[in-house]
């Protein structure tokens, strides 16, 4: 009997401190303040090339972060950033069509930017896959520095193997999520992303791709 309330408590004892800890998660900047420590400051500059990182397809069009990286990786385009624009990303798993890459280089061909100024890298599923196609076709132009548009929490984790490919990178992220996070729908979004990049960051250093 005794050991069995001595389980109760220390189940009753998990239970609060979980409660603790997601409330503290959702209705706190706790995780706003850890993903900046976690951001890389953006750092806009010339360079000879824009790279948008894949971000995903769903049912043959982009996912919403894919189009958000689009988008901003045609602005620095248009903006006179670099003279050529790297779109990666690999086909749908589930359902045929054409890759990420291709349905981001129609787009920007519908918005101006010429063919000829348009890289396309989609045999990828890794962000080191990525950084390594990516700086070999660079280096035909070529090419040694880039602007690298991805996500603001996965920044630092690819601009270690994209220089670790030999690509001066240059920080040009796609969102701004920890200073944006004020719901607690958005801060537990945070948090899990946090947790994931920490994670993806710790491992590409023990296995030295980092």
């Amino acid at each position: 009997m005794r050991n069995l309330q001595r389980w109760m408590s220390g189940f009753r004892w998990l239970g609060s401190a979980a409660s603790a800890a997601f409330t503290a998660a959702v209705f706190t900047p706790g995780w706003n303040a850890t993903g900046e420590r976690l951001a890389v400051t953006t750092m806009l500059g010339a360079a000879d090339a824009i790279v948008v990182r894949g971000a995903g397809i769903m049912d043959g069009a982009l996912a919403d972060e894919s189009l958000r990286r689009t988008i901003y990786g045609m602005e620095l385009y248009k903006r006179g950033m670099a003279p050529t624009i790297v779109f990666a990303g690999p086909p749908s798993r589930r359902v045929s069509g054409p890759s990420e890459a291709e349905i981001r280089k129609q787009i920007a061909l519908r918005m101006g930017i010429p063919e000829d100024r348009i890289i396309t890298v989609s045999r990828v599923l890794t962000t080191r896959e990525e950084s390594q196609q990516i700086a070999a076709e660079l280096k035909k132009i070529p090419a040694t520095t880039i602007l690298l548009v991805t996500e603001t929490l996965h920044m630092r984790r690819a601009m270690a193997v994209f220089e670790r490919a030999g690509l001066k990178t240059f920080p040009a992220p796609s969102d701004d999520l920890p200073r944006v996070a004020v719901s607690p729908p958005q801060r537990l979004t945070l948090m899990w992303r946090v947790l994931v990049q920490t994670g993806g960051l710790f491992y590409y250093w023990l296995v030295g791709y980092a």
